[in-house]
């Protein structure tokens, strides 16, 4: 069973959600909006308080005043027939949204534990993972969102993925077994084509070389063949 270990943090989530979560954008332009309204509001009350005064016609906003209290009064007579094709809109937005939210909310936690995935030596050895293909699945799982039936999940970038190997070869034996992850882990983790066509070659090596992972094995056809990650 692995270790319940206290992950330290590698990304900010602000700038991960801000970069990659539409719905958290959208959620942060709503919050804005409302907060403008409130600060409108004390501004709003004071022209109602100052109206009767500006209505005079000795004000030099009194003919504009006038076209706006004309144009109220031809909203409230059109929003007898307009309003309810409004509720039914809002209605079905609010059902939209409250499905979307669940599917956002799903998917900024999975952007949560991207920024805690462990990726040091240290914490994969603290965890206790048997091999890299349990590794991956644990990633995996951090990385997943959704619903039951509608699972996807986030994949990690070139850089961490590059990182995630190179723990593996510093702490797993057999070249990290690298070459015994699942093939469908691999392409869901990470949609490196390199990577995706590593992990299916035969007599694999796994090696850092200038800071990079050099993957090479034998493929279907029988020809020796090298990938650099």
């Amino acid at each position: 069973m692995l270790k319940k270990k206290k992950l330290s943090q590698k990304k900010n989530l602000l700038m991960v959600l801000w970069d990659d979560s539409i719905a958290f954008r959208v959620l942060f332009f709503i919050l804005a909006y409302l907060v403008l309204g409130f600060i409108n509001m004390p501004f709003e009350k004071w022209l109602e308080a100052h109206s009767t005064e500006w209505r005079s016609t000795e004000t030099p906003h009194y003919f504009f005043l006038q076209g706006l209290t004309h144009e109220k009064a031809k909203f409230i007579e059109n929003s007898f027939f307009v309003l309810p094709i409004f509720e039914a809109i809002a209605v079905a937005l609010i059902c939209f949204i409250i499905y979307g939210l669940f599917y956002s909310v799903s998917k900024m936690i999975a952007f949560r534990n991207y920024c805690y995935i462990p990726l040091t030596e240290d914490e994969v050895k603290e965890m206790e993972f048997k091999n890299a293909d349990e590794y991956f699945a644990y990633v995996l799982n951090k990385l997943t969102y959704g619903f039951k039936n509608e699972k996807e999940n986030l994949q990690v970038s070139d850089d961490d993925l590059r990182k995630i190997l190179i723990t593996c070869l510093n702490v797993f034996p057999d070249n990290g077994t690298i070459f015994q992850i699942n093939k469908e882990t691999a392409y869901d983790v990470s949609d490196n084509i390199l990577f995706s066509d590593a992990v299916i070659l035969n007599c694999g090596k796994a090696e850092i070389i200038n800071k990079h992972v050099v993957l090479s094995g034998v493929n279907r056809n029988g020809k020796r063949e090298e990938y650099t990650v």
